[in-house]
């Protein structure tokens, strides 16, 4: 697994020490239990771009990837506004690519096309809403896509804006699950953090309980469901008549 290690405070040569010496503790301690960490799945990012010879030398014979740009990580990315921006334009081109493909192909063979979006590549966005922040308008290009020529080629016509929300809709409520990427990333990343800000914030503050607790399970569980009941309420199809 790629573990990637930002160290915001770079200018002060003393945080980078100490990263030295929790990677040395890793490479010594982890093996006993069952963590090996390896160099070439390891990235050092770096805040301040004047440290990157002080970080080199410092991890110099280490094997790290060490970058004062960016990297991705867990569908999502960090770094500098510039490698960001880069990233997720890459992205978007390559979905807005995909759907186009998956259009044209609905013409012939809508059956196969529509699972081939809901069940497939609907799910590759899905990640990515629940790390950024502020995505919504991002989407755009996408949902232009869902609208004018995937949803044509599934149903045989242009929709209505009132159709293309009951389409938006779950099975269950009489909707077929083509889902507006604009309004789900915005949901998608408020329900993240809810869920896992308890546990954010004990990583943030360093004050981690040796096992997550009774009353932690308790809240994510009672979170999930909420989420799981407003998601229901705000699709149901009684909100259209």
């Amino acid at each position: 697994m790629k573990q990637v290690w930002y160290v915001d405070d770079s200018s002060a040569v003393g945080s980078l020490a100490r990263v030295k010496k929790w990677w040395e503790y890793l490479q010594a301690n982890g093996p006993d239990f069952g963590y090996c960490p390896k160099p070439t799945k390891t990235i050092l990012l770096t805040k301040d771009s004047s440290q990157m010879q002080v970080t080199q030398k410092i991890f110099k014979g280490d094997g790290i990837k060490i970058t004062d740009q960016g990297e991705r990580f867990l569908g999502s990315v960090i770094g500098t506004d510039s490698f960001r921006e880069q990233y997720i334009k890459n992205k978007f081109e390559s979905w807005v690519k995909d759907l186009q493909s998956l259009s044209k192909y609905a013409q012939d063979d809508p059956q196969a096309a529509y699972p081939a979006f809901t069940k497939g590549l609907s799910s590759r966005w899905t990640l990515f809403q629940k790390t950024v922040p502020d995505a919504s308008e991002l989407f755009e290009p996408l949902e232009n896509v869902i609208r004018d020529q995937l949803i044509p080629a599934l149903v045989g016509r242009e929709v209505s804006d009132a159709e293309r929300q009951i389409l938006a809709l779950h099975l269950r409520h009489c909707g077929l699950g083509l889902t507006d990427p604009r309004e789900t990333a915005k949901m998608e990343y408020e329900h993240s953090n809810q869920i896992t800000n308890k546990l954010t914030a004990k990583i943030y503050t360093q004050k981690l309980d040796l096992d997550y607790n009774p009353s932690d399970q308790q809240f994510t569980r009672h979170t999930k469901n909420r989420i799981r009941q407003k998601k229901n309420a705000k699709t149901s199809v009684m909100n259209f008549w």
